[in-house]
């Protein structure tokens, strides 16, 4: 790993120490101070943030549709290209209904003169939506994506596209390996959300409890957050970057960091999260793709082009 490299991966663990010692001391009043579920900046977050946990299973899959395509043996060429682009589809029918079940439970909202992102949390929470108009967008961005990535790829060497498949694969393994670790903990954890505890809103009756203290299944989900290991899965972007780009790399692997960080602040400020939620989830999705990459032999910036 050369300079740059230890330099972002030192800073991605300064921030995640950083923040997990602040929000040891002062989650409860950090969130007094900034709530505000009205908040313009945290309802879009909220509604179109998470797009990452769909986006690298979607390049991914689209990688071994384009790899499926180039195969010689036709048995091969058809499994592999429509199984990964039903694949790519069904990633991006999850991106779509994200938006729409929060866009919609938020419109709600504004009908029934509640704050925007009231309850869109909620264990339980429902929306009604078109699920024909929910599989066109879901199509337009099969459509579109698939166009701007064949493209992206049309240029690459079969050896090159042979090593974006390992890529792909982690990438997959990456964002759903993250996602249980945090689905499993937020069952186990039973954390009360910070709009649902009477220390900050009176007319709730959870209580506030630090990170570490687990409650067990009480049905409430707040520690660690499902939006910002979803924003998290942006960490992985660099990998699909070029191992020979290491402009690329390091605009890739910022970028992501910025915006796991601006997911964070969102959660934080709406209600949804403490700051030590936010930052739990920073930090098991670094964890997953530092490891699953060094698995595969690849840093967040290389030192050397790959060959």
């Amino acid at each position: 790993m050369n300079t740059s490299g230890k330099k972002f991966l030192s800073i991605l663990i300064g921030i995640s120490a950083l923040l997990l010692i602040i929000a040891s001391f002062g989650d409860l009043q950090i969130s007094k101070a900034v709530l505000n579920q009205n908040s313009i900046f945290g309802n879009i977050f909220q509604i179109f943030g998470m797009f990452p946990s769909a986006l690298i299973p979607f390049i991914s899959a689209e990688i071994i549709f384009i790899y499926g395509l180039r195969q010689k043996n036709q048995i091969s060429k058809w499994i592999l290209s429509l199984s990964a682009l039903g694949f790519a589809y069904w990633s991006a029918w999850g991106w779509v209904d994200g938006w729409m079940f929060y866009g919609v439970t938020t419109l709600n909202n504004i009908k029934t003169h509640q704050a925007l992102g009231a309850a869109n949390n909620s264990i339980g929470a429902t929306a009604t939506y078109s699920f024909g108009l929910e599989a066109l967008f879901t199509f337009i961005i099969l459509v579109i994506g698939t166009f701007l990535i064949y493209r992206w790829l049309s240029k690459k060497t079969y050896e090159e596209l042979s090593q974006l498949i390992v890529v792909a694969i982690a990438g997959i393994a990456v964002v759903y390996v993250s996602n249980s670790i945090v689905n499993t903990m937020k069952v186990n954890w039973g954390r009360f959300r910070p709009y649902e505890i009477k220390e900050i809103v009176s007319s709730t009756k959870g209580t506030f409890t630090n990170w570490w203290h687990l409650n067990g299944a009480t049905g409430h989900q707040s520690f660690p957050s499902g939006h910002t290991i979803a924003a998290a899965a942006a960490l992985f972007l660099p990998f699909f970057a070029d191992r020979k780009n290491l402009k690329g790399q390091k605009i890739l692997a910022y970028s992501g960091l910025i915006f796991t960080l601006l997911m964070m602040a969102a959660r934080v400020r709406i209600g949804a999260h403490f700051l030590s939620d936010t930052t739990m989830s920073l930090i098991i999705a670094a964890l997953v793709t530092f490891v699953a990459t060094k698995a595969i032999g690849y840093s967040f910036i290389e030192e050397d082009s790959l060959n």
